[in-house]
């Protein structure tokens, strides 16, 4: 267990953080929130990156800094929402470790991201309706992407133990 990348992939507010977390805790991995090293990197909030820098430049942070861990030996990864979704980061993350995709309806989705917004560059400024209809939009143009992980596994649902399994 201790050389297994472990990378967790699906919709922003998925939960892939906190499922991470106790994961991580459970197999004795380290834990990395990539969003949080981005904002450790740039000593700024990711907020402040789209803002400032602009998406396009806050995707090839990302990306460098996905690939910056390849040398760890083994650890739990909760990756940011469009991470898998460009510069072909999902294959780079299925053939360097085990990829799992915490999938969760698009209702439960905005449920959650509805208290959440202000803290979320790209969806800050949506009332309800346009969340709504973001969350579907984006959702559908990154499902296939979030399916091609390694395993998919039910967010509302999720227990360590079933992924553990799995491994």
């Amino acid at each position: 267990m201790k050389s297994r990348k472990i990378f967790l992939i699906g919709f922003m507010g998925s939960g892939k953080s906190t499922f991470g977390k106790k994961l991580s805790k459970e197999i004795s991995l380290p834990f990395i929130d990539l969003d949080k090293e981005i904002e450790k990197k740039a000593k700024c909030s990711i907020s402040e990156i789209f803002k400032y820098l602009g998406e396009e430049s806050f995707r090839n942070m990302e990306s460098e800094l996905l690939k910056s861990f390849e040398h760890l030996e083994g650890f739990v990864m909760a990756t940011g929402g469009g991470t898998p979704c460009f510069f072909n980061n999902i294959e780079y993350i299925n053939s360097t470790g085990t990829s799992f995709y915490i999938q969760l309806d698009t209702k439960s989705i905005f449920n959650r991201l509805s208290n959440a917004k202000n803290i979320r560059p790209t969806i800050k400024d949506k009332k309800e309706d346009d969340l709504m209809t973001f969350i579907e939009e984006t959702f559908q143009e990154r499902k296939s992407i979030y399916e091609q992980a390694h395993f998919t596994v039910n967010g509302l649902h999720i227990e360590t133990k079933q992924v553990i399994a799995l491994l």
